[in-house]
């Protein structure tokens, strides 16, 4: 996947560009994934990346950013500590409404919490 991305930023050889690359491909905590779509915005704002470049990155970096709380929700789930996973699943759903595997995430807890 490294390349695939390292591929959306070829072309312009900048700095700033530069700077990107080691931004997106150096994602390893949430944090590093919010810094970097940040600097995608600002990229385009300066008109450094074409639109369709950004959007893809950002949908990239969306994409780890559900996957990171899913982790953590499974991890929660898993030791079955539900209202850490609630929580978590929550702010999840808040930044990403229509992620599949959230909503998914979110029908396991609730057959889980649901008396049998």
């Amino acid at each position: 996947m490294a390349a695939g991305r390292l591929s959306l930023l070829a072309g312009r050889k900048t700095p700033a560009v530069a700077e990107l690359t080691a931004l997106v491909n150096g994602t390893k905590q949430a944090a590093d994934a919010v810094h970097a779509i940040a600097r995608l915005d600002e990229a385009e704002s300066a008109g450094l990346l074409p639109a369709s470049r950004v959007r893809e990155l950002r949908d990239y970096l969306s994409l780890w950013l559900a996957t990171d709380f899913h982790n953590r929700f499974a991890a929660a789930f898993n030791r079955r500590d539900y209202s850490l996973a609630r929580s978590i699943l929550d702010e999840g759903l808040a930044e990403f409404p229509d992620n599949r595997r959230l909503l998914g995430d979110r029908s396991t807890l609730e057959r889980a919490l649901t008396p049998r």
